[in-house]
């Protein structure tokens, strides 16, 4: 008989956005970031309506932090997240980390 693993990811709810808390959903060591106008230059894990939407680089970031573009790659161009539409930014923990 195989064994089943029974655990659960969790879903980020509208009340984590403004926390800084670390999920196992998430990638080790990552934690939803809240202000996104300091995320210039950081590597992000973009995550939406709870799964996995896309990973990159913050190109620029709106003053008011409202919105980010990802720079583009190889297979993908320059892409534009609003927190608005519901995207939710993921950040590596890194104690004193400054990305502008």
């Amino acid at each position: 008989m195989n064994s089943v693993n029974n655990t659960v990811n969790p879903v980020i709810q509208e009340s984590d956005l403004g926390r800084h808390e670390m999920l196992p959903s998430a990638g080790v060591g990552m934690h939803v970031a809240p202000e996104w106008e300091s995320l210039r230059g950081a590597f992000v894990e973009v995550r939406r309506d709870g799964g996995h939407y896309r990973s990159g680089i913050v190109d620029d970031a709106m003053p008011d932090g409202s919105a980010v573009w990802l720079a583009g790659d190889v297979e993908r161009t320059r892409k534009y997240l609003g927190k608005a539409d519901g995207f939710v930014i993921w950040v590596e923990s890194t104690p004193g980390a400054s990305y502008d």
